[in-house]
């Protein structure tokens, strides 16, 4: 029938088949359970990853926008100080103005008291 195997011996070498199908596919599933377990962990990495990426992308908007905020700042603050600076200097050239004036009448009123100092001694 089988080739002159008994059916002892089929069933001995079904259960020796068997018994390898059952360990081969005992390595396949703890290499999965592995794999599996590699991929959560590989998963989570990128995760984590992505999460600081992201925290780190919100933190440069943050910073360009508190950068924009200061050269506005700075551009309004120098605007200010030439402001500032140009009604110094106009009130500067007035005050020179006047103490040139001043000065100019002092000589001219020295002049003028010289004059008659030189008058008043020739009488």
């Amino acid at each position: 029938m089988l080739a002159g195997k008994t059916l002892k011996g089929l069933q001995q070498s079904y259960q020796s088949e068997i018994s390898e199908l059952f360990e081969q596919m005992q390595t396949l599933k703890e290499k999965l359970q592995f794999y599996t377990d590699n991929l959560k962990t590989k998963e989570s990495i990128i995760s984590e990853y992505q999460q600081e990426i992201k925290q780190k992308d919100q933190n440069l908007a943050n910073l360009q926008t508190k950068n924009e905020k200061l050269a506005q700042q700075k551009e309004q603050t120098e605007s200010e100080l030439n402001h500032n600076l140009s009604l110094k200097e106009q009130k500067i050239t007035t005050l020179e103005t006047n103490l040139l004036q001043l000065a100019k009448q002092k000589l001219t009123k020295q002049k003028e008291a010289q004059k008659l100092v030189s008058q008043l001694e020739e009488q």
